[in-house]
Formats: C-alpha cells, structure tokens, sequence
C-alpha cells in the first residue's frame, strides 16, 4: 500500500492512501478539495509486513483556480484586443481633425489671398483708368484734331482694357467664391 502525504508549508492537509500492483506502479486520486497554492507531495510505502519506507524527495505541486485564470486569460484576451480597436479608432479621429483643420485653414488663407487680389487689382485698373484719362485728355487739347485712326485707338484701348478688367475680377471672384 502507498501512503501520499499532501502539505502546504508544515501544515498537513491530507493522506491519501492507494494499492500499488506487483510491479509497484500506482494511480492515485486527491478526493479532498485543494484551494489554490503551492503544496509540497511526499510518498510513503508501507509492505505487506507493515514495514514503512521513508518518504520520498518532496515534489511540488501548483493548484491553480480553473476559472479565475480562464477568466484572466479571457480578460485580458479581449482587452487588449479592445485596446488595440480603440487606438486605431483614436489615431484615425486624431489624423481626421488634423486633415479637417488643415484643409479649413488653406481654404481661409486663398480666400484671403483671393479678396487681396480683388482689391489690389480694383486700385491698379483705377489708376490705369485715370492715367489714361489724363493722356486723351492732354491729346485732346493739343490743337489739332485727333486722326481717325488716333480716336479708333484709344476707343479699342478703352475697351479692351474694360474686358481684361473684368476677365481677372471674374477669375478671382470664381477663387474666392469656391464651396468649402
């Protein structure tokens, strides 16, 4: 018969007792319930005649709680799965607001640029407008009348000027008038 003997520290927690067959090999089966920890296991083989062995080299043995690990295992499975879903989630909002801000803030600045542009080009064909006006004005009191041809030039001038006027007011107009 074989005696195994079940410790925790000093403490003994339990003697189990089993047959060996004749070549000494055994199964044995713990009936007493082992919470969780660290336990040393001995064995111990007393004959037919009640002659004891000493006990063997201690072994030891870890008793783990099935479903509290399982349920750690688990746990931290689907955190860091979770985890993982929320920084890609995070870097995808992070990279969408500094795309949105970025664009935003290209659109003010050519809109900004586009009303400069209006402006500016307002003064510049104003000050063509009256410079021109002051040269047909000193060609006009030269004392001789002007050629047809003179007076069919400053006209187209006049004209032309006009349309190239509103071709770049347009342009910039069609800039600065743009959806967001």
């Amino acid at each position: 018969m074989s005696a195994s003997i079940i410790r925790e520290g000093d403490a003994l927690v339990s003697e189990e007792y089993t047959r060996s067959n004749a070549t000494g090999d055994f199964a044995l089966t713990v009936f007493k319930r082992l919470d969780p920890g660290v336990y040393t296991f001995t064995l111990r083989v007393t004959d037919e005649g009640g002659a004891k062995s000493s006990e063997s080299s201690p072994r030891i043995i870890s008793v783990r709680s099935k479903f509290i690990f399982s349920l750690i295992s688990i746990v931290l499975e689907y955190l860091s799965a979770a985890i993982l879903v929320s920084v890609a989630l995070g870097a995808l909002v992070v990279a969408g607001a500094y795309l949105w801000f970025r664009v935003t803030y290209v659109v003010q600045r050519m809109r900004r640029e586009a009303q400069g542009a209006e402006r500016a080009s307002a003064k510049v064909f104003k000050l063509l407008r009256e410079n021109i006006a002051t040269h047909i004005a000193r060609l006009k009191a030269v004392r001789r009348k002007l050629t047809d041809e003179e007076v069919e030039f400053l006209e187209q001038f006049k004209e032309e000027l006009g349309e190239v006027e509103e071709v770049i007011v347009k342009k910039i107009q069609d800039i600065s008038d743009r959806p967001r």
